[in-house]
Parts: structure tokens; sequence; C-alpha cells
């Protein structure tokens, strides 16, 4: 990840690897999605639905910002597309 190499984490961890991480993984995968659906649907519950859809659907371009910083991935229009169309969608929500 050093030295201004475009390798990814995930470039660098071994499939066999991935076992070893596993007892790690699904428990906090676990908690992780179960603490986001909580703070979701109590957002939900106490603010309105413009509150609703800019935290539905505004994560996804800070990840893509974050990771162009962290870790020096470039933001090519196959990345950005998407998460513009995922962005616009919220617009039509019905």
């Amino acid at each position: 990840m050093g030295g201004g190499s475009n390798e990814s984490i995930v470039d660098q961890v071994r499939v066999e690897d991935f076992g070893r991480f596993m007892p790690f993984f699904i428990p906090f995968g676990f908690v992780g999605v179960t603490c986001n659906y909580i703070s979701y649907f109590e957002t939900i519950a106490r603010t309105s639905a413009t509150i609703d859809v800019v935290f539905l659907y505004t994560p996804a371009i800070f990840v893509t910002v974050a990771a162009s910083i962290l870790f020096n991935k470039r933001i090519t229009p196959i990345k950005a597309v998407p998460r513009l169309i995922r962005r616009g969608m919220g617009s039509f929500r019905g």
C-alpha cells in the first residue's frame, strides 16, 4: 500500500486469510448493520423525509471521496456514475 502503489488493501489479502478473519467479520458486520438500521429508523421517526433521503443516498459519495483521499484511489467514471445515479434516484423516491 505504500510508495504510490495503486494496490488496494483487498488486493493484499490472500484468499486463504479470509477464514482466519471470519470470527471478526461476522460479529462486526452484524453489529454494524444492526446499529445502522436502528439509527436509520430512529432518524426517520424523529426527523423529516428530507433528512431521510440525505442519510440514505449520500454515504456512497462520502466513501468514494474518503477512499480517494485515504487510499490514493482514483475516482474513475465507472466508480462515479453509479454513485451519481443513486444520488439522483433519491429525488424520485415515492
